[in-house]
């Protein structure tokens, strides 16, 4: 039998991993933690350039907002010395202003050069001419004088009350623009651009940063700090820079259109390349809240941040091909080692200066606050979905008497008095709509009453727009609240002085001849007769030379007290200058009424008058002509009830005459 011998079976031992082996582990593991930094490097790579951009974004908007605020707070400043001069201008009805007056005007604003008066004088027959008073020394410039007619000829209606603003214009080598207010006796000053500009404050932070004031079209009114090309700029870049330079009345040009058109407390923002060293520039244009103007401001984007965005780049580019090399090379852990260590120092630096940018923008924002909260306007947030405000700003309690605690328990109808709810309401209708639908959230501007903490009421200029968080979802709306109480009774004492005569206080040619065509319009439209007189004081002349102008503007008013005494309600007079006056009656049956109204006018203008201490008796001859029997035109009507008035005079005058075509007349003691 054959032996079997057993063989001794393999022996199994646990032994460390080969060396290349334990490297390709660790390189793996290296890889993937290269893949995750490289990954969390990018991501914070991307949102720090998100913050550079929004910081620069807010910087100058912000600084457009502000300077916005200063421009329009300076012109509503000149603006009220505009409406003085036009209470002034009433005081002294037809007489000169004394040098004086307006010279105070000129001495109250250091930028102000000068102040520009205009009188239209018309006579009874419509013949006009204007006259122009000059507070400087000399005859006002002929341009400028050129373009304050032109532009007092096109006024032709009395509801023109808003100021204006014109130019610039080049004055005596100087740049200036003018600020205008009223229609038939209107008030210009004229304003020195670099004066004006040196009173704001246009100190911009930031390196290369710049404040310009436009008109709508463009145009520079002045630029700070003003703009020269750099020694070794060709000849292009000079003329780019002197087109831009405030010496001269020119446009500047921008990259991309403006939307159409710019409203009030809107503004839009472009990135531009300067054509003097290629450096790239944020814009920011702004409409002024009350103004025709516009605001740039501009900052350059820092190059510094551009470049540590290229190496953040570049670097990336490193750590991928390592980790790639990390796969195939085993033996260059160390290296990788290093190289990671290099990217955490790096990414802490990152995260160093996202702290440093969070710690800018908090100081910006308080900087902000600090600016809403000593504003004396309310600025306010309100979540127009919760019914909520999230901020009212102090001033609320100067303007209504709530405390910004009191003030955001409320909500935005609750604040307003009731007739102005409505508008509102509806405007939050229509915000909740367009918000729900997706579509942009409309803005609102206008004037309404608020209700105050004691339960009076206050007119104020409400302005609303939305604002919309870091995803650009609309997080609410913005509310701008002023108070333009003054400004509205101002506008409605103006509205009535440039309808009424200021010593009677009847309506004045204008608005007599307004009326007189409504009621032709009424009776074309019937059967019914109108009729016009025409009355005329007689001898009136020697009672101003004898007892003074006193007295005779005492005559005057008790004339036209009486006259409106002896007619109906519905019917009219007015004085048209001097001791002329004209009487409509919107309706009457037969020109035999019109002549027994006429007559009892006369007869209450006859009786004594008691003046001052003295007694006078004055008669008056009217001329009378009645639609359509003499005329179908308020000008055909006028004329004849003149040329009737005129024959009174030459029939012994104290007399009612009815106009007659052929020459005749009906004479009425």
């Amino acid at each position: 039998m054959q032996a079997i011998r057993l063989v001794n079976p393999p022996r199994i031992s646990l032994s460390r991993p080969p060396t290349g082996a334990l490297f390709a582990a660790i390189a793996s593991v290296f890889i993937l933690a290269a893949i995750l930094i490289a990954y969390q490097f990018t991501q914070a790579t991307d949102s720090y350039a998100s913050q550079v951009r929004g910081q620069v974004r807010a910087r100058t908007a912000m600084w457009a907002i502000t300077q916005e605020l200063l421009v329009d707070s300076r012109l509503t400043e000149l603006d009220r010395s505009l409406r003085s001069g036009m209470v002034t201008i009433s005081r002294y009805k037809d007489r000169p202003i004394p040098p004086i007056e307006l010279e105070e005007i000129t001495q109250r604003h250091w930028e102000v050069t000068g102040v520009v008066v205009i009188r239209s004088q018309v006579d009874v027959h419509g013949h006009g001419a204007d006259r122009i008073q000059w507070s400087a020394e000399g005859a006002p410039p002929a341009d400028l004088a050129t373009q304050i007619r032109r532009r007092h000829m096109h006024i032709t209606s009395p509801d023109t009350l808003a100021p204006l603003l014109h130019g610039p214009f080049d004055l005596d080598g100087r740049r200036v623009i003018v600020l205008s207010r009223g229609t038939l006796e209107t008030v210009m000053i004229v304003i020195d651009v670099e004066r004006l500009a040196d009173g704001l404050d246009t100190t911009l932070e930031g390196s290369g940063s710049s404040i310009a004031l436009l008109t709508p079209d463009l145009q520079v009114i002045f630029r700070r700090p003003e703009v020269s090309p750099p020694p070794d700029a060709d000849a292009d870049a000079e003329a780019e820079a002197a087109a831009i330079t405030p010496a001269f009345p020119t446009r500047i040009t921008i990259p991309v259109p403006l939307p159409p058109p710019l409203h009030r407390d809107q503004s839009t923002a472009f990135t531009d390349v300067s054509p003097f060293d290629g450096t790239t520039r944020f814009v920011t244009i702004r409409r002024s809240s009350n103004w025709p103007v516009l605001v740039a401001v501009t900052e350059d984007l820092d190059p510094t941040e551009q470049t540590i965005t290229a190496q953040r780049e570049q670097e990336m580019l490193r750590a991928g091909v390592s980790a790639a090399a990390m796969a195939i090379l085993s033996l260059v852990i160390v290296y990788l080692l290093r190289g990671m260590v290099q990217t955490s120092t790096e990414l802490a630096d990152a995260v160093s200066r996202s702290e440093q940018f969070r710690q800018e923008l908090q100081r910006r924002e308080e900087l902000y606050r600090l600016l809403a909260s000593n504003s004396t306007d309310v600025i306010w947030l309100y979540h127009f979905c919760d019914e909520q405000f999230l901020y009212v700003s102090p001033a609320v309690q100067h303007l209504r008497g709530f405390t910004p605690d009191e003030a955001m328990r409320q909500t935005l109808p609750e604040t307003l008095a009731p007739s102005s709810r409505p508008q509102i309401q509806q405007y939050l209708d229509n915000v909740s709509h367009a918000h729900a639908a997706g579509r942009p959230i409309p803005d609102f501007r206008g004037d309404i009453q608020q209700l105050r903490h004691d339960g009076s009421t206050i007119w104020v200029e409400l302005q609303i727009t939305a604002f919309h968080d870091d995803t650009g979802r609309c997080a609410g709306i913005l509310g701008h609240t002023r108070e333009v109480t003054e400004r509205r009774e101002m506008e409605e004492q103006m509205r009535r002085m440039a309808q009424h005569d200021t010593l009677t206080e009847l309506p004045n040619r204008s608005l007599f001849s307004d009326r007189l065509n409504r009621a032709l319009e009424m009776a074309q439209r019937g059967t019914s007769r109108l009729a016009v007189m025409f009355l005329d004081l007689d001898e009136f002349k020697p009672v101003n030379d004898a007892l003074g102008h006193e007295v005779g503007d005492q005559v005057l008013r008790i004339v036209a007290k009486r006259t409106s005494a002896a007619i109906r309600s519905a019917d009219t007079v007015g004085r048209i200058g001097g001791d002329e006056f004209l009487v409509l009656l919107p309706t009457v049956e037969t020109p035999e009424a019109a002549e027994s109204v006429a007559t009892k006018i006369c007869e209450d203008l006859c009786r004594p008058m008691e003046c001052l201490g003295h007694t006078i008796t004055i008669s008056v001859s009217i001329g009378v002509a009645v639609y359509p029997d003499h005329g179908i035109t308020d000008t055909e009507l006028t004329h004849a009830a003149d040329e009737a008035m005129y024959a009174a005079k030459q029939l012994g005058r104290n007399r009612v005459v009815m106009y007659t075509p052929t020459g005749g007349a009906d004479t009425y003691q």
